[in-house]
């Protein structure tokens, strides 16, 4: 007896959720994904966002003093003429957060940069999406076949 309530109360329960499904008051849920591979491909990074990983972040970085002198002077017009260009309509240099500020300026010394360095950057770029594509690319090389190389980068 008690197994025939359950059960009908979980049939119910299966109509009253498709219908609230129906009503948006419910998401579908999606499986998890337990393959390693993402639905999701990470976007490739755009032109500023490689600059700022190739010559902001290491440590000793030069262009890391010069952001924050900017940051700090940021009220001064000839830091709002150079950054200007850079900014979205309706927005101005003071309002801009630390992140915001720091891809502006990223967005501004790219311009600057020769052609020569803006191709080294863009290879660079497709080089990190061919790696994000296939992370066990280096891996197939040892192994000698990618799909051996693909599962045990899954497994962990």
């Amino acid at each position: 007896m008690t197994f025939q309530r359950v059960e009908n109360w979980y049939k119910e329960f299966l109509k009253s959720s498709k219908n609230s499904c129906s009503q948006g008051l419910y998401q579908k849920q999606r499986r998890l994904d337990l393959t390693g591979r993402s639905a999701r491909k990470k976007p490739p990074y755009q032109l500023h966002q490689a600059f700022s990983v190739l010559y902001w972040h290491p440590s000793n970085s030069p262009l890391r003093h010069e952001v924050t002198d900017l940051w700090e002077k940021r009220q001064d017009s000839t830091v709002h003429r150079r950054l200007n260009p850079f900014i979205k309509e309706g927005r101005d240099v003071i309002s801009l957060n630390r992140l915001q500020f720091h891809m502006v300026v990223m967005q501004w010394k790219c311009s600057l940069l020769p052609p020569d360095e803006l191709e080294m950057i863009r290879k660079w770029i497709n080089e990190q999406q061919a790696l994000s594509d296939r992370p066990w690319a280096e891996e197939a090389e040892i192994y000698g076949d990618d799909l051996v190389a693909e599962n045990r980068h899954i497994q962990g």
